[in-house]
């Protein structure tokens, strides 16, 4: 789907501009009706793009708000059954107008129910449960709103209720880092949801289940430390591969999905992934940071979640990179994350007589974090001829000299050579772009 179609799609002004086009004799009408059916512009919006839908919500909350402030003002006085009906029978009635509406074929109408009725249930929950005196995990009420709401948004399919209920995913998990607790509830939530945004693409709500995989992933990783091993989650070593390998299995799996997204959204959401990878790596090309991860993992071993993050990514660059050449950087990027664990973990402590000296680290860090830049610029010119990777591998090869020089800063012979070495290969790696585009295009 094209950025511009996202602009333009139900726009007014646009409908307004292809009929001055007619008018001038710019376009033919058949032309303008392909335009009018390719745009959407024939139909109506749905009903969160019209004016008319928003109003009128506007003025149902309003008479909403006055009801509740005189049943408020008397609710003391309200009899136990009389205060239960007045949360349910609203709430009935919102989904009973949901599934007419849905079977007479009005389903934004229908949608527009449902989107209140869902909101309903949540306010049933704690309603009642204030009624009855009802005292439990409070996190529950949250789960019990979300459970209520997935067979909704996976019937209706509402982009809204989607985006919503996946925030609130967000949030039931996080309160229960406080607690160090992950309810096996968050399984089946976190599939569904995952599993409706891939039947249904959508920018924001992709957004949203990225924040939500996270979530999963740290809540599992928070209970695992807690109850079965000794340690903290937030010791260097778990934090810099667990850092490094979520944003990289979101990378590959998002390969396969990808077409289905904007080309905007696409590439800003993989520009983001790969630019947090990159700034991680980097960190860890100076010796401080090294010094802090060999310490960290000498002898010491990574908890499940993140070796299991680190198998299934291995898994997705292994079933897709004979179909999908163009995986070059993240296989790279995959390696080159290996290389942050596995050679601290061999680096055993001094006690037991085996370790490896920073400096050889050092090399192979820098060595890595080059070779991922390049893999960057390589897999552009040879494979994708996408200027936005060739140029962020640029710019990741004049990161590290920087870095470089920052770090010999006293050593001008050798930042001396690698300037000069790097300015030739920049050069170089810019006429052989200039020269694989050309012969693309035919010049």
């Amino acid at each position: 789907m094209k950025p511009l179609w996202n602009k333009l799609q139900h726009a007014p002004r646009f409908k307004e501009e292809i009929n001055a086009w007619v008018a001038e004799g710019i376009i033919s009408e058949s032309q303008a009706q392909e335009l009018m059916r390719r745009y959407e512009l024939d139909v109506p919006p749905p009903w969160y793009m019209q004016s008319g839908w928003l109003l009128r919500g506007i003025g149902l909350l309003v008479v909403a708000a006055g009801i509740l402030l005189l049943i408020a003002e008397n609710w003391q006085h309200l009899p136990v059954v009389v205060q239960m009906l007045i949360g349910l029978l609203p709430l009935a009635a919102s989904y009973t107008i949901a599934w007419r509406e849905d079977a007479k074929g009005r389903t934004q109408q229908a949608e527009l129910a449902m989107l209140f009725g869902t909101l309903l249930l949540g306010v049933n929950i704690w309603l009642q449960a204030q009624i009855f005196h009802i005292s439990a995990y409070y996190p529950d009420g949250l789960l019990w709103w979300i459970i209520g709401a997935l067979p909704v948004i996976f019937w209706f399919g509402n982009k809204i209720l989607h985006f919503l209920f996946t925030a609130l995913a967000c949030v039931w998990l996080g309160i229960q880092f406080e607690y160090e607790q992950f309810s096996l509830w968050a399984i089946p939530i976190v599939g569904l949801l995952c599993y409706m945004e891939y039947r249904k693409p959508n920018a924001w709500t992709l957004v949203a289940c990225i924040a939500l995989g996270l979530w999963f992933f740290l809540g599992l990783l928070i209970y695992e430390v807690r109850h079965f091993r000794q340690g903290n989650w937030g010791e260097f070593n778990i934090a810099v591969m667990f850092a490094a390998a979520y944003p990289l299995l979101f990378l590959l799996i998002f390969q396969r999905i990808k077409p289905n997204y904007g080309e905007r959204a696409a590439w800003l959401l993989e520009a983001l992934a790969m630019l947090f990878i990159a700034g991680l790596f980097f960190v860890l090309t100076f010796e401080g940071p090294l010094q802090e991860l060999v310490r960290s993992s000498a002898g010491a071993s990574l908890p499940i979640t993140v070796w299991g993050m680190t198998v299934v990514a291995l898994a997705f660059a292994a079933f897709t990179v004979v179909q999908n050449k163009g995986l070059l950087p993240y296989v790279a990027a995959f390696l080159l994350m290996l290389i942050c664990y596995l050679i601290p973990s061999l680096a055993l402590s001094h006690e037991e007589g085996r370790s490896i000296s920073a400096d050889t680290y050092l090399i192979l860090m820098n060595t890595g974090f080059v070779l991922f830049a390049v893999a960057q610029i390589v897999s552009a010119i040879a494979i994708t001829q996408q200027k936005g990777s060739f140029m962020s591998g640029i710019f990741f090869l004049m990161v590290w000299l920087l870095g470089r020089y920052i770090a010999l800063v006293e050593d001008y012979v050798t930042t001396a050579i690698m300037f000069i070495a790097f300015g030739a290969g920049i050069y170089y790696l810019s006429s052989w772009w200039d020269k694989r585009l050309n012969a693309q295009s035919g010049k």
